[in-house]
C-alpha cells in the first residue's frame, strides 16, 4: 500500500514525534512519503530515511472559520494521485486534499482544531475516516459516528525500557522531569509556583527539577514564556530544590532514565506521548485531570492526578507524590505503558486504510 502523510508542522512535539514513529514502522511494510515544511522534523524524517516531500505552502491560512481554503497545489498533485491513502495528521493539511478526498483520511489531536459544529460538517466532507486521539477529543469531535473511531497514539518500546535497572524512590535526592514544548497550555508556570510552596523540609527531600524543552522559533508568545518561567525558577528560594533548562533535546531518554517522577503540569492536554513515555521507562506520573491524559493514568499505582491550572492542587499532588513515592508500582507503569504501542496504532490505522480503499 502507497501511504501518503501531510503535516504543516516542523517543529517536535508529541504529535510529530508520533508521526516519526509510525511512519517508521510503516516503511518496512508499505511504501511510505511524508509532506511537511523544512525544519526539525524533516531532518529526523531523512535521518530515518523516511521519503519526504518538501513543501511550504505559500498560503499558511487554512480555514477562516469553518470555510476552508480549497487549494490545489500542482506541486502536490502527482503525489496524492501516487498514493492509495493520504493521511492529514494536521487540520490545516486537510484543504489541500478536498479533489481527492475519496481516499483522505485525518487525525484530530485536540479542541484547537476545532472538529465541531460547521467545521465539523466540513471535516466530515472532506475525510472518509476521522481519527481522535482520545476519547475526550472523540467528545467535541462532531462527525459522523460511522466514520469516527478513536486511535491512540503510540510509540515503540524497546527492550531496554524493560530491563531498567530498578530505582527504589526511596532516597532523599528526587529528580523531577518535566518534558514538553514550552507554551501557556503546557504549564510549566503552574509547576514554577507549586514548587515555590513546596515544604521539602518536612518532606525530607532534594529536588533535582529538569525542564527539557524548547519553543516554536516562529511564536514570540512562546519564546516570552519561557524566560517567564525561568525568571520564576530564579525567583525560588529554596536550596533544597535545583532546577535546570535544557532546551529541546531529540534524545529524551537522557533524562527518562534517571528521573524518579515525571511532572505534566498542562493547563490542558488531548493525549500526552510524554505519559506514555515515562510510564514505558517504569516511572510514575503526575498529570492534570483533564483531557485525554486522565485517560491514561487509571491507577495510583502508576500517578496521580490534579485539578488542571490550580497550582494548590499541583502542589499537593506533588507532596503526596514524593510522600509515597516507594508504593509506586514501576512493573504496572510498564505495563500500562505497553497498551499504547506504535504496533496497536498502527494495526488499527491499517485495517482502516484497507477499508478506504476498497
Amino acid at each position: 500500500m502507497k501511504l501518503l502523510f501531510m503535516t504543516e508542522y516542523h517543529c517536535i512535539g508529541g504529535g510529530e514525534r508520533n508521526l516519526l514513529a509510525l511512519v517508521g514502522y510503516l516503511k518496512s511494510s508499505h511504501l511510505v512519503k511524508v509532506i511537511c515544511p523544512p525544519g526539525d522534523l524533516q531532518n529526523e524524517l531523512i535521518k530515518h530515511q523516511i521519503e519526504v516531500v518538501n513543501y511550504a505552502p505559500a498560503l499558511t491560512k487554512a480555514w477562516l472559520s469553518f470555510i476552508p481554503l480549497l487549494q490545489n497545489p500542482k506541486v502536490l498533485r502527482p503525489h496524492f494521485e501516487w498514493a492509495d491513502i493520504i493521511h492529514c495528521y494536521s487540520i490545516n493539511s486537510l484543504p489541500k486534499t478536498f479533489q481527492f478526498r475519496h481516499k483522505t483520511i485525518i487525525s484530530i489531536h485536540g479542541a484547537w482544531e476545532k472538529p465541531f459544529g460547521l467545521r465539523g460538517e466540513i471535516i466530515n466532507f472532506l475525510a472518509q475516516k476521522i481519527f481522535p486521539v482520545s476519547k475526550d477529543v472523540e467528545k467535541i469531535t462532531t462527525t459522523d459516528s460511522n466514520k469516527t473511531q478513536v486511535i491512540y497514539l503510540g510509540l515503540p518500546f524497546s527492550k531496554e525500557h524493560k530491563t531498567l535497572k530498578d530505582q527504589s524512590l526511596t532516597g532523599e535526592d528526587v529528580n523531577l522531569l518535566c518534558l514538553g514544548r514550552f507554551q501557556h497550555i503546557k504549564g510549566q508556570d503552574l509547576l514554577i509556583e507549586a514548587l515555590t510552596h513546596l515544604n521539602t523540609d518536612k518532606l525530607g527531600v532534594s529536588l533535582k527539577v529538569d525542564f527539557v524543552g524548547g519553543v516554536n522559533s516562529t511564536h514570540q508568545e512562546d519564546a516570552d514564556f519561557l524566560e517567564k518561567v525561568k525568571a520564576g525558577a530564579k525567583a525560588l528560594s529554596n536550596n533544597q530544590i535545583t532546577i535546570e533548562f535544557h532546551g529541546f533535546r531529540s534524545d529524551p531518554e537522557t533524562f527518562l532514565r534517571t528521573a524518579d517522577l515525571v511532572i505534566v503540569p498542562s493547563r490542558y492536554e488531548s493525549f500526552s506521548l510524554v505519559t506514555i513515555e515515562a510510564l514505558s521507562f517504569g516511572i510514575p506520573c503526575i498529570v492534570p485531570q483533564i483531557g485525554g491524559v486522565q485517560e491514561i493514568i487509571n491507577s495510583e499505582d502508576i500517578g496521580l492526578k490534579f485539578r488542571a491550572g490550580d497550582t494548590s492542587s499541583l502542589q499537593e499532588a506533588l507532596e503526596k507524590g514524593l510522600s509515597k513515592r516507594a508504593q509506586f508500582n514501576r512493573q504496572l507503569c510498564q505495563k500500562r505503558s505497553g497498551e499504547f504501542s506504535i504496533e496497536k496504532q498502527a494495526d488499527l490505522y491499517l485495517k482502516n486504510y484497507k477499508e478506504t480503499k476498497a
